[in-house]
C-alpha cells in the first residue's frame, strides 16, 4: 500500500488548494473525509491542512506523538481504500 498511501497523502496536502474545484474526484474526496470521526478529522486537518508536526498535534490533542503517527497511518490507509478501491485491492493482492 506504499504507493497509494503516498498518493493519498499528496492529495491531502493539496486539498486546501483544490477544494473549490468542481469535479467528481474532489466530491469523492470530500465524502470520504466527511465519513471520518471528529477525532480522525482533527488529525487530518492538523497534519495536512495546517501542516503541523506530529509533536504539535500530540500536544494539541493531549496524546502521545506515536499515537498520532499510528492513527494518521490508519486513517490514510482507510482513505486510500475509499478513494482508490480497485488500486488498493490490487496492491493487497501483490503484497
Amino acid at each position: 500500500m506504499n504507493k497509494l498511501f503516498r498518493k493519498t497523502e499528496k492529495i491531502l496536502y493539496i486539498y486546501p488548494d483544490i477544494m473549490d474545484h468542481n469535479n467528481e474526484f474532489i466530491d469523492r474526496l470530500e465524502e470520504s473525509i466527511n465519513k471520518l470521526s471528529e477525532s480522525d478529522y482533527q488529525i487530518i486537518e492538523y497534519k495536512y491542512f495546517e501542516q503541523m508536526t506530529h509533536e504539535e498535534i500530540a500536544e494539541e490533542l493531549d496524546i502521545d506523538p506515536k499515537t498520532v503517527t499510528r492513527r494518521k497511518n490508519r486513517i490514510i490507509k482507510r482513505l486510500s481504500f475509499m478513494l482508490f478501491p480497485d488500486d488498493a485491492i490490487e496492491e493487497l493482492k501483490n503484497e
